[in-house]
């Protein structure tokens, strides 16, 4: 995983980028979490879709990582209700690869 941009002079006391780990199963949750953390991200987690959206409507997430399947609403469903509400205007979405679990 990448390290956030070490660009010191132009954040300020900016705090460190935001990501939403979204996954039903909450081993997977821990694990990309606690991940992120260590890479030196802020983490948040959401057990589902519906959730994300509520937590993204709360406040800006730099970066949502997404399960495939999960149930209320999925990955792929998510993803369309972002790109048409436009409620993830200045974040990536994107569903990791499983050797991340290795």
């Amino acid at each position: 995983m990448a390290h956030p941009p070490d660009d010191s002079s132009h954040q300020g006391d900016r705090a460190p980028p935001r990501v939403l780990v979204v996954d039903d199963t909450p081993a997977n949750r821990d694990v990309l979490s606690r991940r992120v953390q260590r890479e030196g991200y802020l983490a948040e987690t959401a057990e589902n879709g519906r959730e994300a959206l509520e937590k993204l409507r709360a406040g800006p997430f730099d970066l949502v990582l997404l399960d495939v399947q999960m149930p209320e609403m999925d990955g792929p469903q998510l993803l369309e209700v972002l790109r048409t509400a436009r409620s993830c205007s200045r974040c990536s979405a994107r569903i990791p690869n499983s050797r991340i679990f290795r």
